[in-house]
């Protein structure tokens, strides 16, 4: 997701700016009748359909002027009173209120338009948003899918609005109509699921935090299983205030015809370019940024090594198929480096040789490079000073990944197997020399271009 779907490119600097502002006019102006008024008004919006599963108000002759009139005052109430804005308790309010609010609407298009698209629902809360008057990067935005199989038609749908987001489910009651028959939020009312760590992000309601924040999704069409139970697929990724790379979740969910039932969730690293959550033929594509114990990506760097994550939905289920690296060789790499900076064996690993110079370098950092905080020095002074070694100024963090953070990486084919070369800002520049394919492949040889104790 890129652009209003997905807000975590957002300029820090822009945004600070327009917090000062905003602080700095509601310190300067009197605001106490506006935020009556803004209150005063999504509320009374709230009051009209405190229920829209079981209120007729989500028909067609629900008042849009009225719910455009509430979602603005919504917006206003958040710019200019600091107590109303992501990360308190009135915020949380709003932000439900207004999860009601497309909820009302995509129930009145439905009831107007029985074949209704996609688009068509994306458009309405799209439109119900345009005049709130909201910076384009926060606003209530949506995706939709309808769904397949069930007895009866339904619709998922994933609705953002500043840093949150939430799904619900519209399905036709014979009685009622179109109504929302089911909510996130209130599923994460339940059985401590809040505080779970699978969706305590959708529990939610903050700015951005640093590579980290709410969650904000959408939503995936899937084919039904074979008794018939619709189903759907939800990419979610957390919402960062500053930073590239943050957590990202896939999870896939079944449809009872009364509620929405997690059946498979995953995680993974979102943020470089490529990556993301895709269909194709045997499910979903998941395109992540590969993860390390020795080592770790640059979070606001656009380049970070990939990896493939196939999740199988079939007639049955859900199997996770598993991940394949884009880089041959690096998880054996990393997985070396980690066994030996932290002391354990990697014999079935790596040859003796190899874990021998590995060993060798870790003792030699650690004894050459000051840790940080240490009164010796600030960096580890020219120990990195050569421009290809990947460190430039380092410094030892006992409690860091032990290569440091990665720089470049490589890999090629050999007569015996592959050449990784690694650099990082602890390890500098690498080679590994790796002899064997698959679960026979082991590491050889390691040398270090250019450090001066070998």
């Amino acid at each position: 997701m890129r652009g209003r779907g997905a807000r975590s490119m957002r300029n820090p600097i822009g945004a600070a700016l327009a917090i000062v502002a905003a602080t700095f006019a509601a310190a300067v102006v009197a605001q106490p009748a506006t935020a009556r008024a803004s209150d005063g008004a999504i509320d009374a919006a709230a009051d009209r359909t405190t229920d829209p599963a079981t209120d007729p108000a989500c028909d067609a002759a629900s008042d849009l002027a009225a719910d455009e009139r509430a979602l603005a005052a919504a917006v206003r109430e958040i710019d200019e009173q600091e107590a109303s804005r992501p990360g308190t308790p009135r915020f949380e309010g709003l932000a439900d209120q207004v999860w009601d609010i497309a909820g009302r609407r995509l129930c009145a298009l439905l009831e107007r338009v029985p074949r209704a698209r996609a688009k068509d629902l994306e458009q309405v809360v799209a439109d119900l948003d345009a005049g709130a008057d909201a910076e384009p990067y926060y606003g209530l935005h949506a995706t939709a899918v309808p769904l397949a199989g069930g007895a009866a038609p339904a619709w998922a749908v994933a609705l953002n609005w500043y840093y949150s987001g939430t799904i619900i489910v519209l399905a036709r009651d014979p009685q009622a109509g179109w109504v929302v028959g089911w909510r996130l939020r209130d599923f994460l009312k339940t059985d401590g699921r809040a505080d779970d760590p699978a969706f305590v992000r959708w529990a939610r309601y903050s700015e951005g935090g640093f590579h980290d924040g709410p969650f904000a999704g959408r939503v995936l069409a899937l084919r039904p299983t074979r008794d018939g139970r619709a189903r759907f697929a939800v990419d979610a990724q957390a919402q960062p205030d500053m930073g590239v790379l943050h957590p990202a979740q896939v999870s896939v969910w079944e449809w009872t015809g009364r509620e929405a039932r997690p059946v498979f969730v995953g995680w993974y690293e979102m943020g470089a370019a490529d990556t993301g959550v895709t269909l194709d033929r045997e499910g979903l594509r998941v395109r992540g940024v590969q993860p390390f114990a020795s080592t770790f990506s640059c979070g606001s760097c656009d380049e970070a090594p990939l990896e493939t994550w196939r999740i199988a939905v079939t007639p049955d289920g859900v199997e996770d198929r598993g991940r394949v690296p884009d880089v041959a060789g690096l998880a054996l790499v990393d997985a070396v480096g980690d066994r030996v900076c932290h002391g354990r064996d990697a014999s079935d690993l790596a040859s003796p040789a190899a874990v021998g110079a590995l060993a060798a370098w870790y003792e030699w950092w650690k004894r050459e490079v000051p840790a940080v905080g240490d009164s010796h020095g600030d960096g580890g002074g020219d120990a990195g000073d050569n421009d290809e070694d990947g460190g430039g100024d380092r410094a030892r963090d006992d409690d860091a990944l032990c290569f440091g953070m990665l720089g470049t990486w490589s890999s090629e084919k050999t007569p015996t197997g592959l050449r990784v070369r690694l650099t990082a800002d602890a390890l500098g520049v690498a080679v590994f020399e790796i002899t064997g394919q698959g679960a026979a492949a082991r590491v050889t040889r390691v040398t270090f271009p250019f450090e001066d104790h070998q």
